[in-house]
This record gives structure tokens, sequence and C-alpha cells, in this order.
């Protein structure tokens, strides 16, 4: 441990206090002393002047003292303030098992959760705050390259922590075009990591806000307006155990800080609030169905049902519904004229558009053509 001491840098600390809370509150004999918002915290006193001769054995104290206090090992302590610029993100589950522990199905569906968050908040950015041009998969490359930069952090009690920690984007900037002699190396994208952490906190906040109607009221007006995702929603909800209905919290602790984002949130989220969750994701996967659509591709089925009549096609392709466009295959109620149409297309092996409206129907949808004519690809 002693050894170790000198890596860690009054300022770090100092930055870690702040962080939570603590100020500083006088000098004593050329250290500052550092005391928490809370009266039981204990008095730290970080050196003045690192080169003095007991500075490194007053850092050594304070880092002990501190750990003591968080009831979390120096280990740990240390690796927080070897990156002092990290921002946190803290999941704390509540499982009905002794503190410290966690049913092991639980705890695999907690990571994929906690990495689904973060997959949701990065797909928002990059689709609402700071589009991507060009290709679908450029935004994919986005998201998957912020997803290889979340450290997942060790647990720890309290009833089950998993911690996610975010670095200083400036310590993984690439290299940057010299501005004098022109080098031909390519200048580094901008990493958007801590404005993503504020999407996922932001988006958090909008899911609480959510569950907390749905819980008290039952019902919530215009659900697809409400700024949250089915994947987001269904993430939160599986933090709830495998039964979604055990309480849990995730807090949010800013060392960078961006201007609009609050310091240290802790967002608490009741069993009852899981499962509205659950349900609530559903929800919004049906409505994100729905609409009016357009539908190109193959037709890959023709049926003309017995009792009504109606005759429906089958055709397999894509389809773009809410903005974007998404690989699909539908049945789709259509006229006779259309019907004939159809087959002939089919006969002949060509690709087909329809446009109309896309309804749920049963456990499927079907897309109701407004179309007298059929449209062609080729």
């Amino acid at each position: 441990m002693t050894d170790r001491a000198p890596s860690v840098s009054p300022e770090a600390i100092a930055m870690y206090l702040e962080s939570r809370s603590w100020n500083p509150v006088g000098t004593w004999r050329g250290t500052t002393v550092w005391k928490g918002s809370d009266p039981s915290t204990p008095q730290l006193l970080l050196p003045q002047e690192p080169e003095r001769e007991d500075s490194q054995s007053l850092l050594l104290l304070a880092v002990e003292q501190l750990a003591a206090f968080e009831d979390r090992p120096v280990e740990g302590l240390l690796a927080d303030l070897a990156q002092p610029s990290a921002n946190m993100q803290r999941f704390r589950l509540l499982p009905a098992t002794p503190s410290g522990t966690i049913p092991l199905p639980d705890s695999k569906r907690a990571v994929e959760s906690i990495l689904e968050l973060h997959r949701e908040a990065a797909k928002s950015f990059f689709r609402n705050v700071r589009p991507v041009s060009g290709e679908p998969r450029r935004q994919s490359e986005k998201v998957s390259q912020f997803l290889s930069r979340v450290q997942l952090c060790l647990t720890k009690p309290g009833s089950y922590i998993f911690t996610t920690k975010l670095n200083d984007p400036t310590s993984m900037a690439g290299p940057v075009q010299d501005p004098i002699f022109g080098l031909s190396e390519t200048a580094p994208e901008p990493v958007y990591d801590h404005e993503i952490a504020a999407e996922l906190q932001r988006s958090i906040g909008s899911a609480h806000r959510v569950a907390t109607v749905l819980v008290s009221v039952g019902d919530i007006e215009h659900p697809a307006d409400q700024g949250v995702s089915p994947g987001l929603c269904s993430a939160l909800a599986n933090l709830g155990g495998m039964r979604r209905n055990r309480p849990f919290e995730v807090t949010f602790e800013w060392r960078l800080q961006p201007d609009h984002i609050q310091r240290n949130q802790t967002v608490c989220f009741s069993g009852s609030m899981a499962s509205q969750l659950h349900e609530f994701a559903m929800k919004l996967e049906r409505l994100g169905r729905t609409g009016s659509a357009v539908l190109e591709g193959k037709v890959e089925g023709l049926y003309v049902d017995k009792k009504t009549r109606k005759r429906r096609i089958l055709i397999s392709g894509r389809v773009f519904l809410h903005g974007r466009w998404s690989d699909a295959s539908h049945w789709a109620v259509v006229s006779r004229r259309l019907y004939d149409e159809a087959l002939a297309a089919h006969s002949n092996d060509r690709s087909v558009v329809l446009k109309g409206d896309l309804k749920r129907e049963g456990k499927g949808y079907r897309l109701h053509s407004r179309q007298e004519e059929l449209e062609y690809l080729d």
C-alpha cells in the first residue's frame, strides 16, 4: 500500500472529495482540512505542498480514512483516484438475498441490462443530439465504439452494486494533424462519452416519471411521446430481477459535469415501477410497429379468405416506418385488382412497392393498402 501512495496526488483526492460534496473548511500546519456535509464524516488533511517531508504519509492516512468511511477496500478507492476525471454510474440492486449476494440468473440479466441501457442512450444521442450522417451502419459503429469505452468495475456489497465508468475523453484522444507541417495524420473524431452519459441520466429520469404515473394512475396519455424507448424501459425493468418486481437504484456521480446535469443524482425505482415499465415497454414495442408505412420487396405469398373473401399478399423485403427503413415481412390486405397485379408480379419475380397503414391484428401486423395500382421497383 505504501509504495502506491505517491501515485495519488492531493489534487486527485480533492477532486474526488468535491464530487461527493466535501469542502475545505480550514487549514492546519500546512495542510488543507476537508470535511463532508454529513456530520459523521472524518476530517481529512491534505498537504498544501506535495514536496513536504510528510506528504506521502498524510496522503496515505487520508486514503485509508476515506476508504474506511466509505466502507470499501483501499485498492478500489485508489483505482478511482487514479482516474479522477471519470464519471460513474452505479446500479444498486436489491435482490431477496443477503447483502453482497445476488442470484446468478439475476446477475447475468443485470449486466445485460446495464449494457442495453448504455446502448439505448448512445443510439438516442447519435440519432437526436448528434445525428450521424451516412449509412445506418455508421451509427452502429459509433455506438459500438462508445460501448467499448464503458468500463465495468468491481462489484461491491450494499445489497449488490454494479458500477460503470467513463473516463475523461481527452485521455483517449488520438493523433492530431500538425498545424505547421501539415502531417498526413487524420485528426481524431470528437468523443461524446460524457454527453451520452448525460443522455442516459435524462432518459432514466424520463422513465422514472413515466413509471411514477403508471403506478399512481395506471395509464399514460400519448405513450409514444414520453421520451423513452421500449429498449430502455425493458432494460430498466430487468434490473428488477427475473420477475421484474424488485426495487433498484441508479446513481450518477459526475466529476466532469455537463452544465445541464444535476450532480450525484440517485433515481429510485420500486418493484411496482419495474413491473409497470415492463408492460409499458411491450406497449411501446407494439406502437412502434404501427402507423403509415411503405413496404418494398418480393411477393412471397397470396391468400384469399374463404369466408370473407378478403385478399392478402405477403411481401418480404423492408418497411419504411416512423422515419426509418428496417428489414420486414408483412401480410397486406389489398383490393382484388392489387391482388391480381401481385399475382402477376410474383410470377414474373418483380419487386413491388405498397403503401398503407400498418395495424396490429391478433398476434401480428398487417398493412392495409390505400393504393389502387401496384408500384414496381424494377
